[in-house]
């Protein structure tokens, strides 16, 4: 046999690629994804806290739902600091159907962390700016 006859074989073969594994990166991927977009708002939580303490110290009726948020704003940031905490990026070499469960779960639970964090910024930024503008 000629080897360029094993060529398109070889091509045929190369193109078969394992539907798990590539599910495996997609999803892994996905969740890498969600980390980069949340990760950065931990530093704006972390400014938004301080915002909110420094009005309670100006305005003592500020502090009721000042102490909510800020308490808010610490858990969002705890829920990403534990996610990290807790990922393993190297579930992709466990077996194809445990590693896709452990990213199937993984994104969600990276899904409920941005959300807790934008929703927990949405709020922080009303209170911040109903008192900058009193």
């Amino acid at each position: 046999m000629k080897p360029t006859s094993l060529l398109p074989f070889l091509l045929l073969l190369a193109a078969c690629t394992d539907p798990k594994q590539d599910q495996i990166k997609k999803l892994s991927g996905e969740v890498i994804a969600l980390h980069d977009e949340v990760m950065p708002k931990t530093e704006e939580l972390m400014t938004l806290k301080a915002q909110i303490q420094e009005r309670m110290g100006k305005d003592s009726k500020a502090s009721p739902l000042g102490r909510r948020l800020v308490a808010a704003l610490d858990s969002a940031d705890n829920a990403m600091s534990d996610w990290m905490a807790d990922f393993d990026p190297d579930a992709s070499k466990k077996p194809a159907d445990e590693a896709i469960k452990y990213f199937e779960n993984e994104k969600a639970e990276i899904e409920a962390v941005k959300k807790q964090t934008d929703e927990t910024i949405a709020a922080a930024r009303a209170f911040v700016s109903s008192y900058s503008q009193q």
